[in-house]
């Protein structure tokens, strides 16, 4: 493979979109996620933030803290997920924009959908 060639294509081509099978709220999703100028993508906070996302969020806490009987691995999970939704929200509002701005990007030609 050219690697030169898919780097060109990368750069010069859109993103393709996906099929109207896929819900409207993914193909959104892939869109944004894949724009071509970084500071145009969300972040991960920016995806947790949004309202399907924290919909799946509160459904998982529910059925993890559904049962009586969970194991030590289910509540350290739950507590996990909980601590990595904190951390992504301190570090996005800690973050300004000039260090989204200096934040390398490790997909910084991908085209815009």
């Amino acid at each position: 493979p050219n690697l030169g060639l898919l780097l060109q294509k990368i750069s010069r081509l859109s993103a393709p979109t996906l099929p109207q099978s896929y819900s409207g709220f993914l193909r959104e999703l892939c869109r944004d996620l894949l724009r071509r100028d970084p500071d145009q993508r969300p972040s991960a906070a920016d995806v947790i933030r949004r309202p399907i996302i924290q919909d799946e969020i509160s459904r998982l806490h529910r059925a993890v803290h559904a049962s009586s009987a969970q194991s030590a691995w289910q509540e350290r999970a739950a507590s996990a997920l909980g601590e990595l939704q904190n951390t992504v929200a301190d570090r996005a509002a800690l973050a300004g924009p000039a260090e989204r701005a200096a934040r390398p990007s490790s997909h910084p030609a991908l085209p815009a959908g």
